[in-house]
């Protein structure tokens, strides 16, 4: 038998499976203790910002199933760091009243005036990353 006409067996490479960015938003909402599906839009956004963070820092094109916990724990410190106003919103203080005894008055102090939320900011991701940095290198490739 010629080596030419051998037939050689290759082992077939499992296939990775992909992570699918709603599972990450809803490991992120658990890790956040949220229920309802009021943020989900603003989550997906941290979802993909954070998951071109990983991409880029570990230059690769899918991100492997082993990174699920670390993505979603990504997207939730994020997440709290810049929208904790928004998700966990403090409590209205009980409205107050002026008060006169003789000649002395209190009046309420005015409630600083709302600001929106603030957006997604690129130094958050980098922060967050950076701080993750330890779970992400295993998976960084190199170029060449």
């Amino acid at each position: 038998m010629s080596p030419c006409s051998r037939k050689t067996s290759r082992k077939k490479l499992p296939t990775r499976a992909m992570l699918n960015p709603a599972e990450i938003r809803e490991l992120a909402k658990k890790r956040l203790g949220l229920v309802d599906s009021t943020h989900d839009g603003l989550i997906d956004l941290y979802v993909a910002e954070v998951a071109q963070g990983i991409k880029t820092f570990c230059n690769i094109s899918v991100i492997p199933l082993e990174l699920a916990y670390t993505w979603a724990a990504m997207v939730g410190a994020a997440v709290t760091a810049e929208q904790s106003a928004l998700i966990y919103p403090k409590p209205e203080a009980p409205e107050a009243f002026e008060t006169t005894i003789g000649d002395t008055s209190v009046k309420p102090i005015a409630p600083v005036g709302v600001q929106p939320p603030p957006r997604p900011n690129v130094t958050v991701v980098d922060s967050v990353l950076f701080d993750y940095e330890a779970q992400l290198v295993r998976f960084r490739r190199l170029r060449w």
